[in-house]
């Protein structure tokens, strides 16, 4: 617990980051519930629907957990004195970077990884890494943008813990429809 507490000051930060590493998880799959849902309504009767949103929270919810569990390991194993009050915002805007790329190679070029044309996504990984060094030289210059970010992040905690109790019901709902049948 010791350690814990060298590296973060209070649980708001842990509470950020799980925001961070939720927030674009569950955007993604609120809108692939979105974009699905009328196919599902056609198709499906109502329990069935209930149940593919359901699947889809539940997964979203477990991705969350190993993505947030993976990035507390790694702050934890870092040495205390790579820590700072830019350590949090940091962390959130490349959890929310690295979310954007898979999902644009998700959704974009996953039949030209497959085919094996690469130049697309080696495009999208030079981006990527450009707006890491943009965001990193970003955030630890500026004390103003810093606050910016972290204070509209803190505003999407009740948000995210509200999506993440929608996910526990769906997980719920998925343990229930695989036991009853």
């Amino acid at each position: 617990m010791a350690i814990f507490k060298n590296r973060f000051r209070s649980r708001s930060e842990v509470l950020t980051l799980f925001a961070a590493a939720s927030l674009p998880i569950f955007a993604w799959a609120i809108a692939l519930i979105v974009v699905y849902a009328p196919q599902y309504i056609l198709r499906l009767n109502l329990w069935d629907t209930v149940g593919v949103v359901a699947y889809v929270l539940a997964y979203a919810l477990l991705e969350t957990l190993i993505v947030f569990a993976i990035v507390m390991v790694i702050l934890l194993l870092l040495p205390a004195r790579w820590h700072s009050s830019k350590t949090v915002p940091l962390t959130a805007a490349y959890l929310m970077l690295t979310t954007v790329l898979v999902v644009f190679l998700n959704v974009a070029e996953e039949k030209a990884i497959v085919r094996g044309k690469f130049t697309e996504t080696f495009i999208a990984l030079a981006v990527y890494v450009l707006l890491i060094i943009l965001t990193t030289v970003v955030i630890r210059r500026s004390d103003r943008i810093t606050r910016l970010f972290s204070s509209v992040l803190e505003r999407f905690v009740p948000l995210v813990f509200l999506y993440s109790f929608i996910a526990l019901v769906g997980a719920v709902i998925v343990a229930f429809r695989n036991l009853a049948a």
